[in-house]
């Protein structure tokens, strides 16, 4: 009898969406969106090829990307004032439509993304 637990990867998505985006920040047109989609799919499945999981479960921050950390900082505003690059503000929205719906990933409203990677772990 078998008791191997399945083999689960957790990925925080947030991190392939930059990583996508970057090799694409001078090109925010289409050609870009096509290519970072295609860097995306490639950094995914070489994890999956890499680690071959029983299953997975991707998360990425919601697409309003507020989280409850903007509502209790308390000293000084969560983040500061970093502002996003343009780059990222033409990318997140395609990333995260592709990841949601190609990929399976869940968007997570009011929390970021490695919270429940950080619950799931336990």
């Amino acid at each position: 009898m078998d008791t191997q637990k399945p083999k689960l990867l957790l990925i925080d998505a947030d991190l392939l969406i930059y990583s996508s985006a970057w090799g694409y920040r001078d090109v925010t047109n289409k050609i870009g969106a096509m290519g970072a989609k295609n860097k995306l799919s490639s950094l995914f499945n070489n994890i999956l090829e890499a680690t071959n999981p029983d299953l997975y479960c991707g998360f990425f921050g919601a697409k309003e990307n507020k989280n409850y950390r903007f509502d209790v900082a308390q000293l000084k505003p969560y983040k500061g004032t970093r502002k996003p690059d343009d780059y990222l503000t033409f990318f997140k929205p395609i990333l995260k439509d592709y990841m949601e719906n190609v990929c399976k990933f869940t968007p997570c409203s009011y929390i970021e993304s490695d919270d429940p990677l950080a619950i799931m772990s336990k």
